[in-house]
């Protein structure tokens, strides 16, 4: 996935290496941006699926009471 996005963004890195980036600090860059997402990717995911669970977890009334 990481080479892919790198590959759709040649153009974008092409120009930054023609402004003056050096070609660690542009993997650097790339290796930082995925990382954010992928954490911020289980954040939103983890908060979901607690969201999801609360009801299970707290006491009080019967979600489904029997008849």
């Amino acid at each position: 996935m990481l080479l892919r996005n790198v590959l759709e963004r040649r153009r974008e890195l092409a120009l930054l290496r023609a402004v003056g980036f050096r070609g660690g600090i542009l993997s650097a860059i790339i290796v930082a941006e995925n990382m954010m997402l992928m954490i911020l990717g289980l954040a939103a995911g983890t908060l979901c699926e607690f969201a999801a669970i609360l009801p299970a977890l707290t006491p009080g009334e019967d979600l489904f009471p029997s008849r």
